[in-house]
Formats: structure tokens, sequence, C-alpha cells
């Protein structure tokens, strides 16, 4: 009756975590959609900002203006997680990495927390939490994340952080999801512009590129974060498509495994029997 009774818990759960797979899966193709749509914006959006940068004379503007040494102040960090379990060891390897990169002690990081799973883990933790973002669903709109990116540039432009960094997982393919960090500000240059000065071309920019940098720099840090978030969505639909896979065919294995042990336990009391039976009888005749 045990055996029975475990047989008959494994195949419910194997029903369940199949039916959990298949949610999972058709979430994730949407995730996925989404978020490799936007990937040719982002870095259109970030290569403009670079030529720009590269390509003009001085610029003065609040989010790339280094009055200041930057390096002496302290971080922010926005960190990304699922909202919910059940995706593997996804949210262990974003915490690991958070841990390893968040400066704590007399000047510590600054920490913005998008996700429930990262609300609760930084609960536990002695992080300098600014703020905690952990209702935006499965399908998060800019303007839903526009409150991260003000309170980044705030905080930039108040000099009161030195540089802004993502740790979110990243969607690379439905079987890899890897951990980044990426820096958002300051912004790297990265042009595509041969470094031969001869073929360096000559740029007229009109409006100024201080007005350009103000439309566009504000709108690079709120576009990047933005798809971060949509790549971590695309990840934990994957990581837990995964997960509930390999939950479903443990299941079966193990319901295979208890089916052969009932299988022999009751051979053995059918054995049993029989053998009373025979020298039961034999006992008769004699």
């Amino acid at each position: 009756r045990d055996l029975k009774r475990r047989i008959k818990t494994a195949g419910n759960i194997s029903k369940i975590t199949k039916a959990m797979e298949a949610v999972a899966a058709s979430k994730m193709k949407k995730a996925q959609d989404v978020a490799t749509a936007g990937i040719s914006y982002e870095a259109l959006m970030k290569k403009m900002v670079s030529n720009i940068l590269k390509f003009s004379s001085i610029v003065d503007h609040p989010l790339i203006s280094m009055t200041v040494d930057r390096d002496l102040l302290s971080s922010l960090i926005i960190l990304i997680s699922p909202d919910r379990g059940l995706c593997g060891s996804l949210p262990a390897g974003i915490f690991r990495k958070a841990e390893a990169e968040i400066r704590e002690g007399s000047n510590p990081d600054k920490v913005i927390v998008v996700g429930k799973k990262a609300v609760v883990y930084a609960r536990r933790t002695g992080w300098n939490v600014l703020a905690s973002f952990d209702s935006l669903g499965d399908k998060p709109t800019l303007s839903e994340l526009s409150g991260i990116g003000a309170i980044a540039i705030e905080e930039y432009e108040q000099n009161r952080v030195g540089r802004i960094r993502l740790v979110y997982p990243k969607f690379i393919s439905t079987l890899n999801q890897e951990v980044v960090v990426e820096d958002i500000l300051p912004v790297k240059l990265t042009s595509e512009i041969p470094e031969i000065p001869i073929l360096q071309p000559k740029y007229i920019f009109e409006p100024t590129p201080e007005d350009l940098l103000s439309e566009l720099l504000p709108a690079y840090v709120r576009l990047s974060i933005y798809q971060a978030v949509l790549s971590a969505k695309a990840a934990e639909q994957s990581a837990r498509m995964i997960a509930m896979k390999n939950a479903s065919d443990n299941a079966r294995e193990i319901r295979g495994l208890l089916q052969l042990s009932y299988n022999q336990s009751r051979q053995k009391a059918i054995t049993a029997e029989i053998a009373d039976i025979v020298t039961a009888s034999m006992g008769v005749v004699n």
C-alpha cells in the first residue's frame, strides 16, 4: 500500500510539472521574441551616443561630466531577478554574482532591486537598498520601468554614485542563461568606425551635441534597463521550462523505480503464499 501510494504521488507530480512545463514554454516563446526584438535598437542607440561623444568637441552634460573623480564614489547596482521560483539554480547564480559585485563597508554601493526574489533576498542582507520594484509581471512596459531610470539618473547627476551597473540573467539561448554585469554609465566609446585618422569622418551636429545628448542619454539609460529586464524575463521562463522538464523526467523515473519495487514485492508475496500452500499440502499428504 505504501508503494502504491508513492507511485500515485510520483504520477501526480509528473502531471503537474508537465503542465507547468507547457505553460513556461508558451511564455518563454513570447518573452524571447520581445527580448530579441530590441537588441539591435539598443545597440544602435549606444552607437549613436558613443559617436556623438567621440566625434564632437568637449561636451558638458551632467551624465558625462567628469568634474569629480567617480572612482572614489560608490556604484549604483541595479539587480534584476525572477519574480517566482521553480526556475532551477538561476536565482542562486544571480545572488552569488551580486554578492561578488556589491561593495559593503564605509562607502557601500547603492542597490536597486527588481523582482520579488531580489526584494526578499535583499531584506536578509546588509545592502544599502535605494528602491525596490516587485510587481512588474510577465509583460513589463517601458513606462512601468521609468521610475528605475529616473532614480538612477538623479543619483548619477547629483554625483552621489560614480557609475551605474546592471546585474541580471542574460538570455542567450533556451539552454543557456548567463548572469552578467554591464555598465550603463559612464558610456563606453564603442564605434565601428576605423581608427585611421585619414578615414575619420567630420560631423556637423544639428542641433548641438549637448542638445542631442540631453535627449539621447536619458533615453539610453531607460532603454538599457528595459532591455535588461526583458532579457531577464526570457531567461527566467527558459530556466523554468528546463527545470520543469527535468522535474517531469525525474518523476517518471522515480515512478518507474517504484513500480519495479512494487512488482518485486508483489511477486515475493505471491511466491511466499505458493510456498506456504505447497508446504501445507505436503503436510496433509504425509
